[in-house]
């Protein structure tokens, strides 16, 4: 009865191994990670959504970001992670994911194509975190934010970016929002020139209007279990319940003897 019981828990864990999911974080600002090298509460932040020790942080297309891109490896290499680059124009692949608790893609301006999106559901869906970033309203940056709502919405997420430019006069302050583990350590996070973004969980409200640009939820479009998953949790329960017949006429049997 009791190695039944266990083959049929053991059917029925491909169900909870599929549906796990993970962090996927939007930010309508591309400039908070100009502070990483100097402002602790973005560190802590960034330290916060790896939940793991590998990071994975791509370029953007947009070259005069780059540096950021890079000062944020440095970040992390120098702070206890293991951090690697990665080129703008490469392709993501599961290889490239494998093993990576976090993954940047850093003000991307090329499309995320059909094969990447699911790469990256299957990443999320596998446990691992996304953080996207998108920018201001300015002309220059439309089909940059437009092709990041496109990828959230065939990923299944809720979340959007709204374009505008919210304080554009500088570095300014960040209102906590949460409550939320990933906002500790982070009073004094700060921002620049962002869009709002709409959806999800929020983390981050804007100094002058407290508009949310930096939010996070889990992931929506979660793994359905495989037929075969079904099928060994079906004979699993039905296992069950035959083992708990046969023990009760045996228990019968007993009685009356």
């Amino acid at each position: 009865m009791k190695k039944l019981i266990l083959a049929a828990a053991l059917c029925t864990t491909g169900l909870s191994a599929t549906s796990a999911s993970a962090a996927l974080f939007v930010s309508g600002d591309s400039n908070i990670l100009n502070v990483i090298g100097s402002n602790s509460a973005n560190q802590a932040f960034f330290s916060n959504i790896v939940e793991g020790t590998n990071v994975v942080v791509q370029n953007s297309t947009r070259t005069f970001l780059n540096t950021q891109a890079t000062n944020t490896v440095n970040f992390y290499n120098g702070n206890g992670f293991a951090a690697s680059l990665f080129g703008a124009n490469d392709e993501i692949t599961a290889g490239d994911l494998a093993g990576v608790d976090l993954y940047i893609a850093f003000a991307r301006n090329n499309a995320f194509t059909t094969d990447e999106t699911t790469v990256l559901a299957n990443y999320l869906a596998g446990g691992g975190n996304v953080l996207l970033t998108g920018e201001n309203s300015d002309p220059d940056f439309n089909d940059l934010n437009a092709l990041l709502n496109v990828v959230l919405t065939d990923l299944g997420s809720g979340m959007q970016i709204a374009p505008a430019t919210l304080d554009g006069g500088g570095f300014a302050t960040a209102n906590l929002l949460g409550p939320s583990l990933f906002l500790t350590g982070t009073t004094g996070f700060e921002y620049a020139a962002t869009s709002g973004v709409t959806g999800g969980t929020a983390l981050f409200g804007t100094e002058s209007s407290n508009t949310a640009f930096l939010s996070f939820e889990g992931m929506l479009n979660s793994a359905v279990p495989e037929p075969a998953t079904w099928a060994f949790m079906i004979f699993g329960f039905g296992a069950i319940g035959s083992a708990m017949r046969k023990q009760k006429k045996a228990n019968v049997k007993v009685s009356y003897a």
